[in-house]
């Protein structure tokens, strides 16, 4: 993640709750052997693929917190 992303996330209590609840849901199955909580790189690939068209594109701050609402929203719903 790049670092202006997690000072947008930083900047929003709001929003802890829910990205730690994403960190969660997106990290690796096999994490404890890893001991990380990294997403599974061709899920994420994948992601990235669908919502810019480039497996490579980098993720935006306002990308991320656009993210973080919906899924709140999503939950609350």
């Amino acid at each position: 993640m790049r670092f202006d992303a997690f000072l947008a996330v930083l900047a929003r209590p709001g929003l802890w709750p829910e990205a730690l609840r994403t960190a969660r849901d997106f990290r690796c199955k096999e994490w404890p052997k890893r001991l990380l909580w990294v997403p599974e790189s061709e899920y994420l690939r994948w992601r990235k693929l669908t919502a810019y068209g480039d497996p490579e594109a980098g993720i935006t701050a306002e990308d991320l917190v656009r993210y973080l609402r919906w899924r709140k929203r999503q939950r609350a719903g």
